[in-house]
């Protein structure tokens, strides 16, 4: 691969032959690294391709990893702890970052290391251990994401999939919610630590792929979800309410009192709570007091308010962590879906957009330029926010804003047909071969995008 503007960045995925598999693979998960938050204190410890997530590797790319030793503190670190390594497995970069912050479950959390500085726009400085790339802003991209990706990962137990993953029918069967049994201290302090990540996107824009169901948004900014919200993350407990309070049960609606008793007969003020494993008094002495159709509404207004209030404590750790960054005052200026677009930036920029602000640094009529919008035009929104990230150290564009990414020529010796492409994520930079043919550009970027994830200097 190229140099990154005299050395100022990470390279990914070297020029290497593509039969040799071109470029170290992030998915090997035997890279270290390391934090210095605010440029004073750093860590390093072992990171697990289970825990970054990264996407299955293709032919035989992935391989089995040695598990590495105790972690290691870098020189001149403060505060900064980690396992002692014996038997504890692999540790995830959110609990890395959540050691080099120094924080504790008995003491409130200090956020203040994740405030942006005014001229780099970063909060800390990152280094991947064994991989030589110098942050000016791609490896730092490259953390957030991957710290993103661990904690949609079952890695972390900080968040679930909402209750509608499993119920046959429903709409945003993928998105997630916060876990109310992740309820220790511990828990607490780490959900601090989510709350400021979010911050972080706020204060610095630069987006996240949260994919936290709109339920949940609406809780941080403040706004009062409604049963519809609920249909979104629960749907049979939303469609029962709706059935017991409107007398509406499909094969009998409209029901005489004591038909509907009779009906609902097994229902009591003690209902499931949404993990499905086990249950909550809606009132004292819940599971003594049936179902009637003059209690409905006291029913169904306190299994609303259940659901509501299931993560209440994971919701007052996630706004105190946003608080350190922005005030949470500012939030409700926006609305729930208005913050969700600024944390998590745009999902569905297209090839169109991409093109458009494109700086192309060879020929525009160069076939390999061609090659590439055909190739782009071809791929998945998968495969558009893994190439995203590939060039640039992220999935999600910005909201609002365009951003320029350059595209310019690898040189190379041999047969370009043979090399793979690379990038300077700090950039948002592409280096091409010159490729003779689309179909071997598609193939080349894809396996790039896919399995090149590492980072180097050349």
């Amino acid at each position: 691969g190229g140099g990154c503007g005299g050395g100022g960045g990470g390279v990914r995925a070297g020029g290497g032959g593509a039969g040799a598999g071109g470029g170290r693979n992030r998915a090997d998960g035997g890279t270290r690294h390391a934090f210095a938050p605010d440029c004073h204190s750093a860590v390093a410890t072992q990171a697990s391709a289970a825990a970054t997530g990264a996407p299955e590797p293709t032919s035989a790319a992935a391989q089995a990893v040695e598990s590495a030793g105790a972690p290691a503190i870098a020189p001149g670190s403060s505060g900064a702890s980690g396992r002692d390594g014996e038997g504890s497995g692999a540790r995830t970069l959110f609990e890395q970052l959540f050691d080099a912050l120094s924080l504790t479950p008995n003491s409130p959390a200090d956020l203040s290391a994740l405030l942006p500085s005014r001229r780099e726009g970063r909060a800390f400085t990152v280094t991947f251990v064994n991989e030589m790339a110098t942050d000016v802003g791609g490896p730092y991209r490259e953390l957030l994401e991957a710290i993103c990706t661990e904690l949609h990962s079952p890695a972390l137990p900080l968040l679930v999939h909402t209750p509608n993953k499993s119920q046959l029918g429903a709409i945003d069967k993928g998105k997630r919610m916060l876990n109310p049994a992740a309820s220790s201290e511990t828990h607490m302090r780490q959900f601090e630590l989510l709350g400021g990540l979010i911050g972080l996107c706020l204060r610095s824009r630069a987006p996240l792929p949260f994919d936290l169901a709109g339920y949940v948004w609406k809780q941080i900014v403040g706004e009062r979800p409604t049963l519809h919200d609920l249909a979104r993350v629960d749907r049979d407990t939303a469609m029962l309410i709706l059935r017991v309070r409107d007398n509406s049960y499909p094969a009998c609606p409209n029901m005489e009192p004591e038909v509907f008793d009779a009906a609902y007969c097994g229902v009591s003020f003690l209902f499931p709570h949404s993990n499905g494993r086990e249950s909550v008094l809606l009132k004292p002495h819940g599971a003594d007091i049936p179902l009637t159709f003059e209690n409905r509404f006291e029913w169904c207004e306190l299994v609303e308010q259940s659901r509501r209030h299931e993560c209440a404590a994971q919701l007052a750790a996630v706004r105190r962590g946003i608080q350190q960054l922005v005030p949470v005052q500012a939030l409700r200026l926006f609305t729930a879906d208005e913050i969700e677009r600024m944390v998590c930036g745009e999902s569905d920029w297209s090839v169109a957009q991409l093109k458009r602000s494109a700086d192309v640094r060879m020929e525009p009529s160069a076939p390999c330029v061609t090659f590439l919008w055909e190739a782009l035009e071809s791929f998945s929104r998968a495969e558009l926010e893994l190439f995203l990230r590939f060039v640039w150290g992220r999935s999600r564009m910005p909201r609002g804003e365009e951003h320029r990414m350059i595209v310019d020529h690898l040189h190379t010796h041999g047969d370009p047909d043979e090399r793979l492409p690379t990038s300077s994520t700090c950039f948002f930079q592409l280096h091409l071969p010159a490729y003779s043919r689309q179909e071997v550009l598609r193939a080349r970027l894809l396996y790039a995008i896919y399995n090149c994830r590492g980072m180097d200097l050349a």
